[in-house]
């Protein structure tokens, strides 16, 4: 019986997590796997998911937070309206793509998007 209370604390032991770029309240953060990083919003507690994985750029302004993410053989881009998110949103609710390179570099230009950088 005693076993049965010891088994939480060691399936929660085999889990490990980490934050590769912070620009609260946004984090780029991997659980378990560090090469499936994604964006997510943190909430001190917990991250609600916005971009991911594998994600491999991000970048952020006043307005705007923007990610690239590796998809198979092509590279995908989304951006997220900072003042109009929220930790309860889901992220087809708030986030904007994917986008090809061209269509994205045409957003950026027209709303003023930053250029995801690698981290």
């Amino acid at each position: 019986m005693r076993y049965l209370a010891v088994l939480p604390l060691f399936i929660l032991s085999l889990c490990d997590s980490g934050t590769e770029w912070s620009s609260p309240p946004y984090q780029v953060y991997w659980v378990d796997i560090r090469s499936e990083l994604e964006l997510g919003y943190w909430n001190g507690e917990n991250w609600h998911g916005r971009v991911g994985p594998r994600v491999i750029a991000v970048a952020r302004n006043d307005l705007y937070v923007t990610a690239a993410r590796q998809n198979d053989e092509r590279v995908e881009y989304y951006y997220i309206e900072i003042s109009k998110d929220n930790f309860v949103l889901n992220a087809d609710q708030i986030t904007k793509g994917p986008f090809d390179k061209q269509e994205f570099e045409h957003l950026a230009t027209e709303l003023g998007l930053p250029l995801p950088e690698p981290f």
